[in-house]
C-alpha cells in the first residue's frame, strides 16, 4: 500500500509498521496527538499547541510524569526520566487518543 495516496483509506488495513502518529480529528475539527518531529501539520494550517503533560524531577532525584493539564494522573515515581517518558507516552495514547488495533 502507497501510504503516501490521498485515496480514501480505512485505518485498519494500514500496516502499524507504516504508523508514524495517531492523529484524533475532534467533533469541532481540532487534531489531538503526541508531538513529534516526524509529523508536520503545518500544511494544515498555523497550528495552536498546547502541553498534555510534563515530566519532572521530584525533590530525591526521582521522576514523574503528571498528565494533571488533560484531566489524567500524576504516573511514578520513576528511578530513570526515560521511564516517565514511555509511561507518559502510553499513558497518552491509551487514554488520550483513538485506539490502534497495532
Amino acid at each position: 500500500m502507497d501510504c503516501s495516496s490521498t485515496d480514501r483509506v480505512d485505518a485498519s488495513f494500514v500496516p502499524c509498521a507504516d504508523v508514524i502518529a495517531q492523529i484524533l480529528v475532534t467533533t469541532d475539527g481540532q487534531l489531538r496527538y503526541v508531538y513529534s518531529d516526524a509529523v508536520d501539520l503545518t500544511a494544515l494550517g498555523p497550528p495552536t499547541i498546547r502541553r498534555a503533560s510534563h515530566v519532572e524531577p521530584t525533590a530525591n532525584g526521582k521522576w514523574i510524569a503528571d498528565l494533571t493539564p488533560v484531566k489524567g494522573p500524576m504516573l511514578g515515581p520513576f528511578a530513570l526520566r526515560s521511564e516517565a517518558l514511555a509511561a507518559e507516552h502510553r499513558w497518552l495514547e491509551h487514554n488520550w487518543l483513538p485506539r490502534s488495533n497495532c
